[in-house]
């Protein structure tokens, strides 16, 4: 529940205006970001200069309180699950119910970011988390609660921090300029892990101040002090006038649902991203589902440890932010998350043999350290790798791998420590995480370095004179290029990114066609109507902008701009371009193979076919 939990002209393009325009910063009144000259060369001034900004400044520091009331809820409400049943299965079913909503409701929360006021959402749902706080405290105060009824009012508590997870994330870009923007991700770990640090150490205090007849009572009141800590965050949101966002286009719901999916799926940075969290987080959650058992079985201790355990997690993700600057500017963002994903596992398998609380302090403050790297990282490249207009959607398909796999893989980690020991739980986990970095190599973090994701700003065409029966039937845009034999092979090889950069942007289908005796090149693509067309060239950006050039650039001199048309019928069949699967798959098995080549593949008739039932090009 936290901020972050851890351009050139030519054919029909697509973008929306970024909200990054410079404007002051010296109260709640703030319309957006204002550069700030950061402290260079020391590590703690340079990752504490967005905190120059009033407004994040404020936001930075209501979220904190608020997130230390969450990290209260985690480490009471496991440790009450773990006085009502001695299963180790429904102990980490706890983060299941905890994590599974985020998964759930990740996309509809993005796409309900995207397309409302964010702030009165974030409002909405804080909201919700207080009343959930309350109704919880008093259930457990009272005596009442029972395994089911535990798992059912955290689910329900946490579809409020699903609906807020986007939104929060989103807002950044709003507050900070492009350049505080790893500062700002960085600061939102250290606002997670202080809370992660003080949350459990609170709750331990409340819950070990009172008898253990009675401890129940002291649940109950962490619930209650949660729910007053998300006060101070509701007014901060209430005071802060935020401008108006305009969205020229808007989508209707199930549209913008369908439209988060064909980005992910056409947009390489985005999805190898999330290849990489499932891959960590399968493994990485064991730990975070097993902390109640690992303290109390393995390491012999009681409620007060737990909260002692957590708390060195959270000083050793506090060390690891301010340590990251310096690991940023001397390793490649793949290779520092290489290293700490292998120090996190290394991290699990020394934890596997230990059996003191007092022992266990330090190696949990490693790997808090390594820990707070790797999403902090992903979180990034995420961000990185979209546009405004998809932002919250993007950030919700990262919301929904990330706590999908939390809410899947917890407790198979669970039946694993039941069957046999939290040690050998941790054991196997640590190794899989190791194993897991080879995934690095396949799957980079730096697809998107280098591309302009800012809005181009086009400006609508103008309208045809067949745009009445364009205004409600989907229609096909035509983009001709004259470009010679001699260039035909090299247009080829463009045009998967540019079938992928019109999908991305709302097109439902695309072609192509190379007519030889007349040395031209026409791609087709469909809309469903003249809404979804102004919607498209909304969303161009200068990447995409740079993509078309690119194009351009191939045709036959002096033959002028590609010629732009708008047919309600397809002109002809044409070719197709897809992801090659069965290249891609078989590409996974080997470690060497480099994903910044081409995986697309020409069809070579004008019969589509889908592409399991292409056969995979043997010269690359």
């Amino acid at each position: 529940m936290s901020i972050m939990s851890d351009k050139i002209e030519n054919s029909p393009s697509i973008g929306v205006p970024a909200n990054d325009k410079s404007a002051s910063a010296g109260t709640l009144n703030y319309a957006g970001p204002k550069a700030v000259s950061a402290a260079k060369g020391v590590l703690s001034l340079e990752a504490w200069s967005p905190l120059k900004i009033p407004l994040f400044r404020t936001i930075w520091g209501t979220s904190l309180l608020a997130n230390t009331g969450i990290w209260m809820r985690e480490a009471a409400a496991p440790w009450m699950m773990g006085l009502l049943s001695s299963s180790t299965v429904m102990v980490s079913l706890m983060q299941s119910a905890s994590s599974a909503p985020l998964a759930i409701f990740a996309i509809p929360a993005g796409v309900l970011s995207d397309m409302y006021d964010r702030r009165k959402m974030l409002a909405i749902t804080q909201i919700w988390v207080v009343i959930s706080a309350i109704v919880l405290g008093l259930t457990i105060y009272s005596g009442r609660a029972t395994p089911q009824l535990l798992l059912g009012l955290t689910f329900i508590m946490q579809i409020g921090v699903a609906f807020s997870q986007p939104p929060f994330q989103a807002i950044v870009p709003e507050l900070v300029p492009p350049s505080e923007m790893p500062w700002a991700v960085a600061l939102n770990a250290v606002m997670l892990n202080l809370s992660r640090a003080m949350g459990p150490a609170i709750a331990g205090t409340i819950m070990g101040s009172f008898p253990k007849a009675k401890i129940t009572h002291g649940i109950g009141w962490t619930f209650f002090l949660m729910a007053c800590c998300f006060c101070p965050l509701i007014f901060s949101l209430f005071m802060w006038k935020r401008p108006q966002q305009k969205q020229s286009q808007p989508e209707k719901i199930g549209d913008a649902v369908k439209a988060s999916f064909r980005y992910l799926r056409n947009s390489k940075p985005l999805w190898a991203v999330q290849l990489r969290v499932i891959i960590f987080i399968s493994c990485a959650v064991c730990l975070w589902g097993l902390i109640p058992k690992i303290v109390k079985n393995q390491l012999h201790g009681e409620a007060g440890s737990q909260g002692l355990v957590m708390t060195f997690l959270g000083l050793g993700a506090v060390i690891g932010v301010f340590v990251m600057p310096e690991l940023q500017r001397r390793l490649s963002i793949d290779g520092m998350v290489a290293i700490c994903t292998v120090l996190y596992g290394g991290g699990l398998i020394v934890l596997s043999t230990i059996s003191k609380v007092w022992i266990a302090c330090p190696v949990m403050a490693f790997i808090g350290f390594a820990w707070v790297v790797v999403p902090t990282n992903f979180n990034i490249a995420t961000q990185r790798s979209v546009p405004n207009w998809i932002k919250g959607r993007a950030l919700g398909v990262y919301t929904m791998a990330l706590w999908g796999t939390w809410a899947i893989c917890s407790p198979i980690w669970g039946g694993v420590a039941g069957r046999f020991d939290t040690s050998t739980a941790l054991f196997r986990a640590g190794c899989g995480v190791i194993i897991g970095v080879v995934a690095a190599a396949i799957f980079k973090l730096t697809y998107a370095v280098g591309m302009d994701f800012t809005s181009a700003k086009q400006p609508a065409p103008a309208e045809p004179a067949n745009i009445e029966a364009l205004k409600t039937k989907p229609f096909w845009i035509t983009v001709a290029y004259k470009i010679g034999s001699a260039n035909a092979s090299r247009a080829n090889s463009v045009l998967s990114d540019l079938r992928q950069q019109r999908i991305r942007n709302g097109a439902t289908d695309w072609r192509f066609k190379y007519f030889s005796d007349q040395q031209q090149l026409t791609e087709i693509f469909q809309v469903p109507n003249w809404t979804s067309m102004l919607r498209h060239v909304d969303r161009t950006t200068n990447a995409d902008l740079v993509l078309q050039a690119k194009m351009a650039s191939l045709q036959i001199a002096e033959s002028g701009q590609p010629v732009i048309a708008f047919e309600t019928t397809a002109p002809f069949d044409g070719d197709k371009k897809e992801i090659n699967i069965d290249t891609f798959f078989q590409g996974m098995s080997r470690a060497a193979v480099d994903f910044t080549t081409r995986l697309d593949s020409a069809a070579e008739s004008d019969t589509y076919r889908k592409p399991w039932q292409r056969k995979t090009d043997e010269s690359k």
